[in-house]
């Protein structure tokens, strides 16, 4: 992280993650899903066939490994305590390398992605009060997402859905991708009504870098 009276003499800072836990991480996922993903015995070898692991997305992309549970808070409390660096102003950027877990639906792993680490900070950063620059009067903070992946950000996007019908959206979410299946992602799920105040995305064609 960087403090925030960072100078080209400043040194980043290396801040080690505390893992989040369950309550935590229930701010946004499934209680069932918790349960089953935080509990090591379901990834050993005697549950391998475990139905609950198709039911919850542990398959192809997204396969059981030992130590499974711990990363999954480890990734979690990561992002958690960058945004907490944030709120409490003692650094500017925070970066969480093993973060941006974008694929990662309310109930189940996908693309790679067991837990919604995004969008559990962007709830963090959301309950925080900042003060106006015009009268210091504290207001709600409006946070933009922007997610640059070759693929299209559904799980963060999708989170944050609702968003489109609020008169004063805090979130915004800019989601900028390769055409491999972005287009037919979003139409899936909002019916092709993207770009309405807080929801944007934008795909680039081959050879747009």
């Amino acid at each position: 992280m960087l403090t925030p009276n960072w100078s080209h003499h400043t040194v980043s800072r290396i801040l080690p993650p505390s893992p989040a836990d369950a309550k935590a991480m229930a701010v946004y996922h499934d209680s069932e899903y918790l349960d089953f993903i935080l509990s090591p015995y379901n990834f050993s070898e005697r549950l391998a066939g475990d139905l609950r692991h198709t039911e919850f997305g542990i398959e192809d992309d997204c396969p059981a490994f030992s130590g499974l549970s711990d990363y999954v808070c480890l990734v979690a409390g990561a992002s958690l305590k960058a945004a907490d660096t944030l709120q409490k102003g003692e650094a500017v950027i925070a970066i969480c390398w093993d973060g941006g877990r974008h694929h990662a639906q309310k109930s189940h792993a996908s693309g790679f992605c067991y837990v919604a680490d995004c969008v559990l900070a962007i709830l963090a950063l959301k309950r925080s009060r900042i003060p106006s620059p015009l009268n210091g009067v504290f207001r709600k903070p409006r946070i933009m997402y922007l997610d640059l992946d070759l693929h299209f950000s559904d799980g963060v996007s999708q989170a944050f859905a609702s968003s489109i019908s609020s008169s004063n959206p805090q979130i915004l979410t800019l989601s900028i991708q390769g055409r491999v299946s972005a287009g037919l992602c979003c139409r899936a799920m909002w019916g092709g009504r993207l770009g309405r105040r807080s929801l944007c995305d934008l795909e680039l064609v081959a050879g747009n870098d």
